[in-house]
């Protein structure tokens, strides 16, 4: 769309596109540098022509039965869903790309077979819903407020996810028995679209949900965001968005909000998880999580209630790591460095150099240590690095939030450690690591690797 806007208006000077600015910037610098190329004048093709005098397009009525705020997995599958059902459906993404934050995901979902979806089961993987429950409770407990979670409603999420996922292969989508998880018990089935092979799994799923929706008649409008909520009478009767041009009214027997949450948005997660933004979270879904659905529907008298239906990820490198160089993605379990759950391999300590955790537990169990414990900041140690992860980890040196020594002593001393503790962490890991046994945290001998010097050619430790 970016290149089409540039050829199309002869200009430098086009909005980025919302969700991809980086790309965007990426696309426009390489234009720029090929007007500079031509013997063009740059700057002239930056200053957009009439714009002071650019005006929105008339505000566009639609009509529809169903219409849908948020093309994720959710709104998607809601819209074909609703299709099938011989309604009409207008479905709006505020993204240029459909996907939300699923699109960023590995296309893996966490999946129950009980008795109680029997009839809908893929793998054979059979537990009873009591087992479920209290596996769920086990890995997922976290410091929250009284009455949740809801446990009916766990169970009828738990009931639910092989419903949906046999309906999801119904549309065309594969599903592969992944395993279960170590912590969880829970299974995991990898979804994927083999034929179609330009993108990774995530991708092809939702090229072909997509697809499936346009072919079944369905409406998509891109670049549009939900704004408000039409009433009348006291009745939601369609939603307000504003498109890339122009706005629109969309009035709708009915309105489903997939919006998403609102991890992208600051404000909202200061207001409602201070903890957790003090510990120095940092999201990872998508830019478009900015708890649109929740305003819109408060602003029409919705109640909202407390409901942590929050949960950590992946411990993270702080975010001026990974703004100072994108490999730091590689420290994250999910991506690891050498196998899938390298990261277990680590040795974490805190603001003095003590160790503090089993650092192979569920990634829950780790956040909540680290969160309530309050003796951050928090480093990692690891028993050697290949010349690649060596180069990312200088790119972070500027940033203090990495360091480089050649002993452990001035290593303690570069982060603000008293040096006797660290050495002495070092050295008690290191002799639970030979011994094959962690007598202080109980962690997976094969996850126990002395910390060890590597010489790189050019004599960097």
């Amino acid at each position: 769309m970016l290149p089409a806007s540039i050829v199309n208006g002869q200009t430098l000077a086009v909005d980025t596109i919302t969700g991809v600015t980086k790309t965007s910037d990426a696309i426009l610098e390489a234009a720029a540098l090929c007007v500079e190329q031509a013997g063009g004048n740059v700057a002239s093709m930056q200053h957009l022509r009439g714009k002071s005098d650019y005006q929105r397009g008339e505000t566009v009525e639609l009509n529809t039965d169903v219409a849908v705020v948020g093309a994720g997995i959710s709104g998607l599958c809601s819209a074909i869903a609703s299709l099938e059902q011989g309604v009409s459906v207008i479905l709006i993404e505020k993204l240029a790309i459909t996907g939300g934050s699923a699109a960023a995901s590995l296309a893996k979902f966490m999946v129950c077979e009980t008795e109680a979806n029997e009839q809908y089961h893929l793998f054979g993987n059979t537990i009873s819903s009591q087992e479920a429950l209290e596996k769920w409770h086990e890995a997922m407990q976290t410091i929250t407020p009284d009455g949740f979670p809801d446990y009916d409603r766990v169970n009828r999420m738990l009931a639910e996810s092989m419903k949906a996922l046999f309906w999801l292969s119904g549309e065309g989508i594969f599903f592969e028995d992944n395993g279960s998880s170590p912590e969880l018990g829970l299974g995991y089935a990898q979804a994927d679209v083999p034929e179609l092979d330009d993108s990774k799994s995530a991708g092809r799923v939702f090229r072909l949900l997509e697809t499936r929706f346009r072919e079944k008649g369905g409406i998509l409008l891109t670049q549009t965001t939900g704004t408000a909520l039409l009433q009348e009478n006291g009745s939601v009767v369609g939603v307000s968005a504003s498109g890339a041009s122009r706005d629109y009214q969309i009035h709708a027997s009915n309105v489903i909000l997939a919006c998403g949450g609102y991890g992208a948005n600051e404000e909202m997660l200061a207001e409602n998880m201070p903890a957790l933004v003090s510990a120095g979270y940092v999201y990872q879904g998508v830019i478009g999580d900015m708890g649109d659905g929740i305003e819109m529907a408060e602003r029409v008298g919705a109640v909202l209630y407390p409901d942590p239906w929050a949960n950590f990820s992946y411990i993270t490198p702080h975010i001026d790591l990974l703004e100072a160089h994108s490999g730091f993605l590689l420290f994250l379990e999910f991506n690891g460095m050498d196998d899938p759950e390298s990261s277990y391999d680590r040795l974490l300590v805190d603001c003095e150099g003590r160790r503090f955790m089993n650092e192979a537990a569920f990634y829950t169990d780790q956040n909540n240590i680290m969160m309530n414990s309050g003796r951050g900041p928090y480093y990692a140690l690891y028993d050697g690095m290949t010349e690649e992860v060596c180069a990312i980890l200088n790119a972070g040196l500027s940033t203090g939030r990495a360091f480089r020594a050649d002993t452990i002593e001035e290593l303690a001393r570069c982060a603000g450690m008293d040096p006797q503790v660290l050495c002495e962490t070092v050295s008690a890991y290191d002799r639970a690591s030979h011994m094959g046994e962690d007598p202080m945290f109980g962690k997976d001998p094969a996850r126990l690797h002395p910390i060890e010097y590597i010489v790189s050619p050019k004599g960097q430790k």
